[in-house]
């Protein structure tokens, strides 16, 4: 059921950000709408040759932190990243974290609702 569980995040992953979204309809920065998470705060996500990379910013205790870069048509260490546009401006989020039976801890699924930056000039 794990393999299972597992090889269709990374069918959802593969078939949504390779095939189904075009780059341009999810690159730019993205803000989480509840103002009351503690968790992820801001988004930034681009294209890189031929690549959608997202880097993240959450929160580390009472402080807002860098939480790094990951590429997000190439399989990850420790889970997925599914992204989900509702529309131009709403951005569906989820991070499934996968942990080994070392860890003793149960697999976690995250997911947020951004909405994005609107530039101004």
């Amino acid at each position: 059921m794990k393999r299972l569980l597992h090889a269709f995040f990374y069918l959802t992953i593969f078939l949504l950000i390779c095939a189904n979204v075009e780059a341009a309809s999810i690159t730019g920065i993205w803000h989480n709408m509840e103002h009351n998470n503690r968790l992820l705060k801001k988004v930034i996500i681009s294209k890189q040759n031929h690549h959608i990379v997202m880097h993240a910013w959450g929160y580390c205790g009472k402080t807002v932190c860098d939480w790094g870069t990951v590429t997000l048509n190439k399989p990850l260490t420790h889970g997925y990243v599914l992204l989900k546009p509702y529309d131009q401006q709403t951005l569906g989020i989820a991070i499934f974290n996968v942990f080994t039976k070392y860890t003793k801890q149960p697999n976690k699924l995250l997911e947020w609702v951004m909405k994005r930056q609107q530039m101004t000039f």
